[in-house]
């Protein structure tokens, strides 16, 4: 402690006033274990005294005894609020709670601040806590999804306030959002019994109510600690959402935000910085690197907030629906009795027209409730703001995030399963696709590198384009890097286009990185993106028309659940395609059709366009009876296309798209199933694998 301060007139107040606030606790806990006075008043005059002692040690930086008041705090609120009793169990451990503290004030007189030891005390209160939480647990249960959400959301809007303040530190009303934010975290924390959560949450806030009343400024370190504290509590929320009851040691958060907070963030980092040789590291060890940040430690959110219009509009269709059931009954009932030919002419007409009703409403209906789950996609895309710095941080680049198309509304399902791939794209822009200032600047470009992330509606798709101003792909690399991994020939090599050169980034293990470092290099996260794209019945495109950089596009489907899809028959087979992937479709003329050592093909619109039959593509059991009404269905897939044969077209039709995955092993070519209004099951093609599927049957042949 500083000789200044321990001579001043403050210390000696504070070792007075902390002194009298001991007394009163043990007095007023003495009459509490005898049964004498009030109850009531006993306890909220221990609770202010518990209180005062906090602040002022809190005010002249004596950390132990701020934080050991703080717990007997919590324990002397429970009490007032009668959700525990006075019992021998918590009268003794307040006792030696308030004999610590006089240990603390001891040590403090004697100038041996190191003597001061409360970890066991600590640790007994916080197994009283947890108790305490465990007894309340059930009922609160019920709320744990809102919470995990709602920090969440806190935690993302932290992260990107604490970024403006990167680049504008003088900006109060973000500082005070951010407060108010903070705040909300702790107090729902401490309601639901997560006090580790609420600890960190309240010192974090101490340190922005200081940044709001200018006691400290907002400098880069505790913008650093802030981050570092946040990451700490996103690591809590996923224990919380996998339901498991981890262990967190939160005394490293701790010591470094008490410490920003007494000497405004000028201080070194807390917690482990040491970086390991990635070449290095022991089997099953994890290296955390700063991809793994707020934009992606927690998997997905559980609830949703709908716009109360949307729930209206519901309301009224099901309450519509309601009323077509009952005159649907009502006919039912009327054609079961004996009516002559007329009246029942008339009962059927009536049963057309209400048949058509209940279709209106119950597309209505299924409208409405894809409406519900679709949300902007503009909060994924912030919270790669994170990602971008702490990586361009890492590597000592300015890298500049552009976001637009932030309205673009997606299924909720789609956006938590874009997280990943997205994550892997924006790494890899940052770490390799963008160089170093003094590159950029060699190569005539501004030293800060941009990188943009944009979507857009088109046709029943979402578009996301993630696009940098960096070097761009060295097709010359990739095709050495194929042919040292065995996956061309030097010959095949030379022979290959810049598209299909491009493809190789995507096979698995493969990277033209030089060195592996703790963002990249392993050779794993472009086979991960496609294969989740796969999942995601959605693709990705490397866009070659880019003069410079690299512009990745990722399409996905509005929603995983419903799509609008083309129904065909190939013999007594009922097969669906989803209508974004049909070009157009034409009458088969087997005149037409050219056959080479390759595979089968027809000109049309002055190309040549191969033509696949599904049994010998897919290996089913159908096979084109080939009759009068015969047609060629031209499918597309990233600028390709190909004709496939079917026999009967059945039109166009909503479908639901069940798993397969459940009762079946994976089926090449096929994406999922759907029931369809006879009852009948149809196949949903993958039309992304089908390509796939005939460019290898037709290089077998």
């Amino acid at each position: 402690m500083d000789k200044d301060f321990r001579d001043s007139d403050l210390f000696k107040e504070f070792m007075d006033n902390v002194g009298e606030y001991i007394y009163i606790l043990n007095n007023n806990l003495l009459q509490l274990e005898s049964g004498k006075g009030d109850h009531h008043e006993l306890l909220n005059e221990m609770f202010r005294a518990a209180h005062s002692i906090k602040g002022m040690s809190g005010m002249v930086g004596i950390n132990q005894i701020m934080e050991l008041s703080h717990k007997i705090e919590n324990i002397l609120d429970y009490l007032r609020q009668e959700k525990i009793s006075v019992s021998n169990e918590i009268i003794e451990i307040l006792f030696d709670s308030f004999d610590n503290l006089g240990m603390c004030l001891e040590c403090l007189a004697s100038d041996n601040e190191a003597a001061m030891n409360i970890a066991g005390i600590t640790g007994r209160i916080d197994k009283v806590l947890r108790k305490i939480d465990a007894k309340s647990f059930k009922d609160k249960s019920k709320y744990i999804p809102v919470f995990i959400d709602e920090t969440i959301e806190g935690i993302t809007e932290i992260t990107e306030s604490l970024l403006k303040l990167e680049k504008n530190p003088d900006q109060p009303d973000i500082v005070n959002h951010m407060f108010r934010l903070i705040h909300r975290i702790k107090s729902s924390s401490a309601a639901l019994g997560f006090f580790d959560m609420g600890e960190i949450a309240h010192n974090i806030e101490n340190i922005l109510d200081d940044a709001r009343n200018r006691r400290i400024i907002i400098s880069a370190d505790v913008i650093n600690c802030i981050f570092f504290a946040t990451d700490r509590v996103l690591e809590m929320i996923k224990s919380v959402e996998s339901n498991k009851e981890a262990e967190f040691d939160i005394k490293d958060v701790l010591s470094r935000l008490k410490t920003c907070m007494v000497h405004g963030g000028e201080t070194e980092p807390a917690g482990p910085e040491e970086k390991k040789d990635p070449g290095k590291e022991n089997e099953g060890e994890k290296t955390v690197s700063p991809a793994d940040t707020a934009a992606v430690k927690v998997s997905t959110l559980s609830t949703l907030r709908v716009d109360i219009g949307k729930l209206d509009e519901l309301m009224n269709l099901a309450g519509e629906m309601v009323v077509a059931k009952a005159r649907l009954l009502q006919i039912a009932t009327e054609l079961k009795k004996d009516k002559d030919r007329e009246e029942k002419t008339i009962l059927i007409g009536d049963l057309n027209t209400t048949a058509e009703q209940i279709n209106k409403i119950s597309l209505g209906i299924q409208k409405g409730v894809m409406q519900t789950r679709m949300v902007p996609i503009g909060g994924m895309f912030k919270r790669f703001g994170r990602v971008v710095r702490d990586i361009a941080s890492l590597k000592s680049k300015k890298v500049k995030l552009e976001i637009t198309g932030e309205d673009t509304e997606l299924d909720r399902k789609v956006i938590d399963e874009l997280i990943d791939p997205l994550t892997h794209i924006v790494r890899n822009a940052v770490d390799h696709g963008i160089e170093a200032g003094e590159e950029r600047i060699k190569n005539n470009k501004t030293e800060e590198g941009n990188l943009r992330l944009n979507a857009y509606h088109e046709a029943n798709s979402v578009c996301i384009e993630v696009v940098d101003d960096g070097r761009g792909l060295d097709f010359d690399k990739i095709k050495k890097k194929a042919v040292s991994r065995g996956l061309v020939t030097e010959e095949e090599a030379r022979t290959l286009s810049r598209e299909e050169t491009s493809e190789f980034i995507f096979a698995p293990g493969f990277s033209t990185a030089e060195e592996v470092t703790e963002v990249s290099g392993r050779g794993v996260g472009m086979d991960i993106v496609k294969e989740k794209l796969k999942q995601l019945n959605g693709n990705i495109a490397v866009d070659l028309k880019v003069k410079e950089g690299s512009r990745f596009v990722l399409r996905v489907p509005l929603t995983l659940a419903i799509i609008s899809a083309i129904l065909f028959k190939i013999e007594d087979e009922i097969f669906a395609v989803p209508i974004d992937n049909v070009s157009e479709i034409i009458q088969f003329d087997p005149e037409n059709l050219k056959m080479t050592d390759f595979c089968r093909s027809m000109t049309h619109r002055d190309k040549v366009l191969p033509i696949i039959y599904l049994h010998e593509t897919l290996g089913t059991n159908s096979v084109p009876v080939m009759g009068e009404n015969c047609k060629i269905m031209i499918l597309r897939d990233q600028g390709k296309y190909i004709g496939l044969v079917v026999d009967v077209l059945m039109g166009r039709e909503e479908i639901t798209i069940k798993s397969l995955a459940d009762n079946y092993k994976h089926i090449s070519g096929i994406m999922g199933g759907a029931i369809l209004g006879d009852g009948k099951v149809c196949f949903i093609i993958d039309t992304a694998e089908l390509f796939s599927l005939a460019k290898r049957k037709s290089y077998s042949r």
